[in-house]
């Protein structure tokens, strides 16, 4: 995710700042801000919900619902 936000931020901000000419830096800096954290938890949760079931796969925890997934590929198509 975050890498996401970082790579994004930077082309968003001066798109973001051509459009609001003349209008406070500050909120042109807090829209950019919030765009790209939107974007990078919207492009980032599918991500962090498959890695957090693969990792519940483990022998060695006691939960009692275990995911059967070969691997990330089939965990992406199982949950979609």
């Amino acid at each position: 995710m975050n890498g996401i936000r970082l790579g994004m931020y930077d082309n968003l901000k001066n798109h973001v700042a051509a459009l609001m000419v003349g209008r406070s830096r500050y909120l042109s800096n807090a829209l950019t801000s919030g765009l790209t954290g939107w974007v990078g938890g919207f492009l980032g949760s599918p991500f962090n919900l498959i890695k957090t079931r693969l990792m519940l796969q483990s022998p060695f925890l006691s939960s009692g619902d275990r995911y059967a997934y070969k691997g990330f590929i089939d965990a992406v198509r199982a949950i979609s």
